[in-house]
């Protein structure tokens, strides 16, 4: 039975040990800017999102069912962006254009 209490203490003390860094150091938190570092960019002025639709001989065709739905989503998307816009006052004239390759 002491030998159970034994190891059990021994596991707690070299847990604790292990970790008494993250206890007593307090770590400064710091923020990198994103915007414009990235594929993230501001939408200033005119704004073109651009559907690809691609078929490769290891996917699928894409069906006229599966476009649909992928622009339909796309132009709520764009009716959403440009609502939260213009709560802030911001114009983005959002433009959807498509491509669709056929292999």
């Amino acid at each position: 039975m002491n030998l159970k209490y034994i190891f059990f203490a021994a596991v707690l003390l070299t847990t604790f040990l292990s970790c008494r860094n993250h206890f007593y150091k307090i770590k400064s938190t710091h923020s990198i800017s994103t915007v414009n570092n990235n594929v993230c960019k501001k939408l200033i002025g005119k704004v073109v999102l651009y559907a690809i639709f691609v078929d490769t001989k290891e996917t699928h065709p894409w069906t006229a069912y599966d476009i649909k739905t992928t622009l339909d989503s796309l132009q709520k998307s764009i009716e959403w962006i440009t609502a939260k816009a213009k709560e802030f006052n911001i114009d983005v004239p959002l433009m959807l254009s498509i491509m669709r390759t056929i292999r």
